[in-house]
């Protein structure tokens, strides 16, 4: 089971900005197959050997949690490791779980 990083940074206790990424690895441009602005609308989107590996962005809205839902790629279940305003825990999830949990902070503001 691979292992995540996900983290969401508050300003002033409104989230302002999340991302994911695989523990321990820094992004380096020619190792990825795409990085890039995809569909979904994020800043940053990142697939290594065909898999999901990372991506972050400032906010997050139900139009792309609904494209990540009908997306095969985001089945895959990881242990995240969770920095959310401070708060740390680790959870084994999907990643369209992981993105149900980023829009719900997100969608309080």
């Amino acid at each position: 089971m691979r292992k995540m990083d996900l983290y969401i940074a508050f300003y002033d206790s409104t989230p302002c900005e999340w991302g994911i990424h695989e523990h321990g690895i820094t992004w380096k441009e020619d190792e990825y197959s795409q990085k890039a602005n995809k569909a979904y609308g994020f800043a940053t989107f990142c697939l290594k050997n065909g898999l999901f590996n990372g991506a972050f962005c400032i906010s997050f809205s139900k139009e792309r949690l609904e494209l990540v839902k009908n997306e095969a790629i985001f089945e895959e279940i990881c242990e995240f490791e969770c920095d959310i305003d401070n708060e740390k825990f680790t959870r084994e999830m999907s990643f369209k779980d992981a993105f149900e949990l980023i829009y719900k902070k997100f969608s309080k503001i």
